[in-house]
Order: structure tokens, then sequence, then C-alpha cells
């Protein structure tokens, strides 16, 4: 692992992989070696404690719709005795970041004919009947069939699906940690966020507002994918960038609003070169001028997916060259923005293709774009 001087991995518990008691012990000895303030524990796939089934995931089937969440007392006696231990340990932590992922959208009811099918159930049943928004209710289960014919059932639905995952999460997991760890701790699940407007995703549809802890959390990977940047004028890249800026300032706006600062909004981030770059090192520019725009609106804190080097380097020298640059930035910029007072960012969109985005006194133009990163068809050697 490189020599890291900004960037302080989180501590991994592996939840789904043995006792609570094994790895309390595992998770108390790395937490003891972070300074105040850096004692981060990351609870991965928090749904399935011990091994124990996952209590809100429905996947294809439709039981957790119609039940709710299955949370048994061997689900909440793992939690309490995992966190209990740490707390009895004298162990502080100061942030908890759930990875979880699962749910009952309407994404993970198969496709076509079968969701319908499955929504038909599920219209019929009264105990959903009495959970469900009054849109999916008067929407015929034939409609589910296709996304396009049923846009707004699919919305609310989705939406409804997002607070119940969120709700689960708070029973299962964040209640317990607080109730050990004590209120004041800060948390958060991946994806969480409360857009103030709306926000597409990249295909297009609008992230559901939900948040199962105290901070919104939203994944602002660079990632090149999804129906919603096919067919632009500019390259896909810069309009996922642009995008990204929309949801902070969306995010920022909410909270604004609320009475509360930037420091509630905690995002995912990954090395330039996730997924999209993996045979080279990544879009280094327009990673770099993301966080910027992010610190000059005030964002201090960032949860790096970096799942190599958070294991150990598997994926090799590339990836550990990467994470060195990631820690070269960070530590540089701290400098700059540690105490720097943060910019109003505008309450509004930024439309794709847009010639230009601003944050505070930082703006990015598309032709830096274009000049400090490989466009389609050209190798990116860094």
């Amino acid at each position: 692992m490189p020599d890291l001087r900004a960037i302080t991995p989180m501590v991994w518990a592996k939840v789904s992989q043995g006792p609570a008691k094994e790895i309390a012990e595992g998770v108390t000895r790395k937490l003891r070696q972070r300074g105040a303030g850096f004692r981060v524990l990351h609870v991965f796939h928090p749904g399935r404690p011990g091994g124990l089934p996952d209590p809100i995931h429905g996947g294809d089937r439709v039981d957790r719709i119609l039940d709710g969440p299955a949370i048994t007392r061997r689900h909440r006696s793992y939690y309490a005795e995992l966190f209990g231990r740490i707390a009895d340990a004298g162990v502080t932590v100061d942030r908890l970041v759930l990875d979880y992922e699962g749910g009952v959208s309407l994404w993970q009811l198969g496709s076509g004919p079968q969701r319908a099918e499955r929504m038909a159930r599920v219209l019929a049943d009264r105990r959903a009947r009495a959970r469900l928004p009054a849109e999916v209710l008067e929407t015929p289960a034939a409609k589910f069939a296709s996304s396009s014919a049923a846009r707004s059932a699919y919305v609310a639905f989705n939406a409804w699906a997002a607070s119940y995952r969120a709700e689960a999460l708070r029973e299962l997991v964040v209640a317990p940690a607080q109730a050990a760890l004590g209120d004041r701790l800060l948390s958060s699940n991946y994806a969480d966020t409360v857009p103030s407007f709306d926000v597409p995703d990249l295909n297009g549809w609008p992230i559901p507002a939900a948040m199962c802890g105290t901070d919104q959390s939203p994944p602002l990977y660079l990632l090149e994918m999804g129906n919603r940047y096919k067919g632009r004028e500019k390259q896909k890249r810069w309009n996922v960038f642009l995008d990204h800026i929309s949801h902070v300032r969306s995010c920022l706006a909410g909270l604004r609003e609320a009475g509360r600062g930037p420091e509630s909004f905690v995002p995912w981030i990954s090395r330039p070169g996730y997924v999209a770059f993996e045979r080279f090192d990544g879009p280094w520019f327009l990673w770099t001028a993301l966080i910027v725009h992010m610190l000059h609106a005030g964002v201090r804190r960032f949860i790096l997916w970096n799942v190599d080097v958070q294991k150990g380097g598997v994926n090799g020298v590339g990836n550990r060259v990467a994470t060195q640059r990631m820690d070269d930035a960070f530590d540089s910029l701290s400098g700059t923005f540690l105490l720097r007072e943060a910019a109003e960012v505008p309450a509004e969109q930024v439309a794709l293709d847009a010639d230009s985005v601003t944050t505070g006194p930082l703006t990015t133009t598309y032709e830096d774009f274009l000049e400090h990163e490989p466009g389609p068809g050209r190798l990116g050697v860094w």
C-alpha cells in the first residue's frame, strides 16, 4: 500500500463473513490505529450479518414488498453485540459508512411481462396496497411491463422503495449503532441523497430522495455509461461531470434550506480509472475538476471507493500509482481549502452539453476538458 498522507482507509467490517465477536475484535484493533475524526467504520454488505438471510432485499421476488423487512431477533442480536463490543473496548467511532445496494425497486423485479406479472400479485395484496402510493395503485399491472408506458408509476414506486430501504437500514444497523456508540455518530449509506430539485440518474430517471442516517452520500463516479448521454453533442464524460455538479448543487441547496451546511454532504468518489478506464489511469483532469468544484462549494469529506487499495493492492502497481496520485492531490488541496469559506452554489441544474460550469471563482470549460483529456479513439497514457 502506498505511503498515504491525506487518505485514511476506512476500517472494513465484513459482517457477512464471521460472528460478531470476531468482527468486533478485528475492527477494534484497526480503529485504535486511527486518529480522532478519522475512525470510519465501513459495514460492508450489512444485510447479511453472520451469513443470515438478507431481511431487506427482495431480488426478483415480491415477499419483502408484501411483508415488509424480515428483521429477526438474530439480526438484532448480531448488531447489538457487534457495536456493544466496540463500545465496551472504549473505542470511539466517528462515522459509520454502510454499503448496501439491495432493495425492492422495480428494476429488481425482472423485466417486461415478468415484471407485470409480479406487480399484479403486489397490487392484489391488501398489505401492499396499504403501503404503496396512490399513483402505483391506480396503474393497471399490465402497464408495468413497459417503463415508458407507466413512467409516473415507476417514479412513485421507486421513491417508495428508496424510503423502504432507508427505514429498514435505520432499524437494522443505524439505530443499534447509535444506541451503543452514541447519538452523535455520523452515518450514511451508499447513494443516500435528498435532492432539492430533480437529479437524473445515468438513464434519465429522477434519483429518489432517501436517507438512513445523518448525511447524504451519493456516488459521483465518472462512469461512461447510461442512456441519458447517448446522442449528445459533447462527449459523454463531460456530460456525466455536468450531471454530478447538478447533483452537488441540488443536495447542497436542500441542506441550506434546512439550515444545515455542506458538512452533511459526504459523496462517494472513485479513482479516475474505475470501471470505464481499467486499462489505463483515467480522466485525471475531470476528476480533479470535480473534486475542486466540490471543495469550493464547501464539501470537505469524501468516501473513496478504492477497493483494491483497501484490500491491500490486489490490482497491482497501476492502482497503487493512482492512489498515490489521489493522495498527493488531496494533500495539496487540503492546505488551500481547509479554512476557506464555501461559495454559495446556485440551486439550478446544469444543462447537458453546456460549454462551461462555474462554482465560486472556478470555471471549467469544455475546451479545457478537450485540451487535457483524450477523446474517443485516442490512447490515454499518464
